[in-house]
């Protein structure tokens, strides 16, 4: 009655049953419930996926029901203990992991000036369009202080230069906002060392020939030995994440994550001296406190980027 392609791993449960019992001296057609918790504290030791209590339960039950006997399998003595092993042995492998898991680390200021220099001021001629897509995310995570979902789905409609230098991005959806109600954005239009979030935005949309509805970080290929832009699809996360992982390596950067850029920019946001008030507004997190709640603030963004370039 099972599909075939779940035969594998019903013939590999029917086998762990067996063996326990073996090892319980007690032939499967007798069982009780203490022979199927014990079977079920065992798979607990021994690690066992979800999957495979189900599975292993599963052989017991379709035993029991062709020999027209009620299965042990169903009593909530039974169930319970079953949520209870797999529970501990949840907990056991997340603690095992826990320690390989590398803590996340803020971008710091270093990290971006080593980027900008890297890709935009000694390598603009040379740098590949992976390496531009990957800048200019940086550049928005961090002097932006955004999540990648507030700027993964941006197109260049979304990104309007002012004419004061500045640069006005409107995110239509994000994280904090599933219903679409819209948001915006500033980044400043100071130079510094001859170096600006503008210049390295158009540097970028220009390279790639984006307008119009094109995504800002669009999927890339190759195709006749050049990279170029697939302009109706954005970046993937995981393609991203990758990139960034390259850069790292290459780079000599710190660790950091797809969201070290939001917070190293509130970090160094912070160690320059701009107001919480300010940095809450640029990120865009909620704060309890009433006077956060009604304080609007004019372009709190072109300030706080400004205040980074100048820092860079």
């Amino acid at each position: 009655s099972r599909a075939s392609s779940t035969l594998g791993t019903y013939a590999a449960a029917y086998r762990r049953v067996v063996e326990h019992m073996l090892e319980s001296g007690r032939s499967l057609f007798r069982w009780g419930e203490g022979e199927v918790m014990g079977l079920m504290f065992q798979l607990g030791k021994e690690g066992a996926a979800e999957n495979k209590f189900k599975q292993v339960l599963a052989v017991v039950a379709l035993v029991f029901e062709c020999m027209g006997k009620v299965s042990p399998t169903k009593s909530a003595l039974v169930l319970q203990v079953k949520k209870t092993c797999l529970k501990r042995c949840l907990e056991r492998k997340a603690a095992a992991a826990k320690p390989l898991v590398a803590k996340r680390v803020g971008c710091t200021l270093e990290d971006m000036r080593k980027m900008i220099k890297d890709i935009y001021v000694s390598g603009a001629f040379e740098a590949d369009p992976c390496k531009q897509r990957f800048l200019v995310m940086q550049v928005l995570l961090f002097f932006g202080i955004k999540r990648y979902s507030d700027i993964a789905m941006l197109t260049i409609n979304d990104v309007s230069f002012l004419k004061d230098g500045s640069v006005e991005v409107v995110v239509r959806k994000s994280k904090t906002d599933q219903l679409g109600r819209g948001a915006k954005f500033y980044l400043s239009g100071e130079k510094v060392g001859g170096v600006c979030i503008p210049d390295i935005i158009r540097w970028y949309v220009k390279g790639l020939g984006l307008k119009g509805g094109d995504f800002l970080f669009p999927k890339l290929r190759y195709e006749k030995g050049a990279v170029v832009a697939i302009k109706g699809l954005q970046v993937s996360y995981s393609a991203a994440a990758s990139q960034l992982k390259a850069e790292v390596k290459r780079l000599g950067l710190n660790n950091i994550s797809l969201h070290s850029g939001r917070i190293g920019g509130a970090t160094q946001g912070a160690l320059a001296g701009i107001s919480q008030q300010k940095i809450k507004a640029v990120g865009g997190w909620k704060s309890s406190a009433s006077a956060d709640l009604y304080t609007r603030l004019e372009r709190p963004g072109v300030e706080f980027s400004s205040t980074m370039m100048k820092k860079l």
